[in-house]
């Protein structure tokens, strides 16, 4: 079976633990396709996907896991002049957000709508795990916005296929999130300063134990930086992946 992945840095997994190798190793008889990319956005994904796949398209499965950077790039345009400069140099490559939640499930229907065109492969669209583990944090009142319309999304794709494989399957990393920080002690932290979250944590977590040394120095639970994983929130995205692919295809 080959899959095809398509996100933003979360499913890159440059920074932090990536839950894509650990997928891999639950579906060894599988071959993945990682096109995920740090900074990229519903519009700078969408589009890299639909070139992609007017060249290699015989996918059986495409999962889309998108909108963390949406919500995140309007928020560094608004802090120092680093995480500005960085928020312009991702807008310039086409990391564009779309800062309207609406606007965004619109952007994202009408991307899933092509790769249909594109391909028959069974569609799987994540949810937005956590952007800062403080789940009172405004980013995280944004993502509760952009989780609704993703839902709502899906359910009008859905609403309008006609056959069974054509259905999107939804994959709720984000009420897993949120139940498991809800119960535990929650910090407040979400890429603190340029130079920990763009040059320190993207160099130095080489191996699961620095990330999650990393996440113990910060007081986080699923995070190194309140939205990249440690060992526990990769386990979680690629056990929760893992098993609703499974179910999908019983």
């Amino acid at each position: 079976m080959k899959i095809l992945v398509a996100g933003d840095s979360i499913s890159e997994g440059i920074t932090g633990v990536s839950y894509l190798k650990k997928l891999e190793q639950l579906m060894p008889d599988c071959e993945f396709v990682n096109l995920g990319l740090g900074g990229d956005t519903i519009i700078g994904i969408g589009n890299r996907i639909l070139e992609h796949l007017k060249t290699t398209s015989d996918y059986d499965i495409i999962i889309l896991e998108a909108g963390h950077n949406d919500i995140l790039l309007p928020i560094f345009e608004q802090n120092e002049f680093m995480f500005k400069m960085t928020a312009f140099t991702l807008r310039t490559r086409g990391s564009i957000p779309i800062k309207d939640p609406e606007i965004f499930k619109g952007t994202y229907l009408s991307t899933l709508r092509a790769i249909r065109k594109l391909s028959s492969a069974k569609l799987f669209v994540s949810t937005l795990s956590c952007i800062n583990e403080d789940l009172t944090a405004i980013s995280n009142i944004k993502r509760t916005l952009y989780n609704q319309k993703i839902r709502k999304l899906v359910e009008e794709f859905n609403a309008n296929t006609s056959e069974a494989y054509e259905e999107i399957i939804i994959i709720e990393i984000a009420d897993v999130f949120n139940h498991y920080l809800s119960e535990q002690p929650q910090t407040s932290y979400l890429l603190n300063n340029y130079f920990s979250a763009f040059i320190k944590d993207a160099h130095n977590n080489i191996t699961e134990t620095a990330a999650d040394a990393l996440s113990g120095e910060r007081n986080l639970n699923l995070t190194i930086d309140g939205v990249h994983l440690n060992s526990k929130g990769a386990h979680i995205y690629s056990h929760l992946f893992y098993q609703t692919i499974k179910s999908a295809l019983m």
